[in-house]
């Protein structure tokens, strides 16, 4: 009988919806970066929330793995169903845009390997390098909403809604499991998370590219945030999650711990 093969050491997971035009060439760049360092030993996941167009079989012909959601659940519903199916050692999410460079993912990977349980970008970082926010606009309602999710849910991080994580597995697996957000505050809730399991959590500065195309409109979209960053506090105090570790409030609550400046 053959036997099963070894699990990669990382996958990454691209949530997508409405991406054909670009998700092959985010695929390609995924692959150059990661099949020298990583070679043989990593798994590109594209989930597509349901998208319109051709985004997963465009994917698949790129040479990634795809998952297919029925209908457009939602950016969090993406990453969740990603991160579960996942098979790596290290599971770390990114956009399709792919506004932080693929190479970042090697700095998580190193973050998740000298010991963090989860490794997260950070614009705020003072080693981070940022071209462009999306404009003035949205570079201040960042900041604003970002202060927000920190004060409401009690959460270290400088940047939460930073759009590129990594995770050990068994760290992943417990998070996304308990997560209930479908939308785009979903970042905020697993930080939540990590802190009432006392998981240890490292801030990793990125370089942040311009690009365009996003998916979050800026007035819309951030009342329904705020709206679900006041649920998750709400079913937090309910005892709706699992209980929380008993170190949880000490370890990647009251700090959030910085890595090592670019490579």
């Amino acid at each position: 009988m053959s036997q099963p093969d070894p699990p990669p050491r990382l996958s990454v997971v691209v949530p997508a919806l409405d991406e054909a035009n670009r998700i092959g060439g985010a695929v390609s760049r995924l692959q150059a970066a990661l099949d020298g360092p990583l070679a043989g030993s990593f798994e590109l996941l594209v989930v597509d929330d349901g998208s319109g167009d051709d985004t997963a079989a465009v994917a698949r012909a790129a040479g990634a793995q795809s998952l297919r959601l029925a209908r457009n659940l939602g950016k969090g519903a993406a990453v969740r169903a990603g991160v579960l199916a996942a098979r790596g050692e290290l599971v770390a999410y990114v956009d399709a845009d792919l506004a932080y460079p693929p190479d970042l993912l090697l700095d998580l990977v190193a973050a998740l390997e000298a010991g963090a349980d989860v490794a997260v970008g950070s614009r705020r970082h003072p080693d981070s390098v940022v071209a462009s926010d999306g404009g003035m606009a949205r570079t201040i309602g960042n900041r604003v909403f970002s202060g927000f999710v920190r004060a409401t849910l009690g959460i270290a991080q400088r940047d939460p809604q930073c759009g590129l994580k990594g995770f050990r597995r068994s760290a992943a697996v417990r998070l996304f499991v308990d997560s209930r957000l479908d939308g785009f505050a979903f970042d905020g809730e697993v930080l939540l998370l990590a802190r009432r399991f006392g998981l240890r959590v490292v801030e990793v500065p990125v370089r942040l590219e311009a690009t365009t195309g996003s998916t979050v409109r800026l007035g819309h979209d951030a009342l329904r945030m705020a709206r679900d960053v006041l649920r998750v506090r709400a079913w937090a105090a309910a005892g709706a999650y699992s209980p929380a570790t008993a170190d949880g409030a000490g370890r990647s609550g009251d700090r959030s711990e910085p890595s090592a400046g670019p490579r």
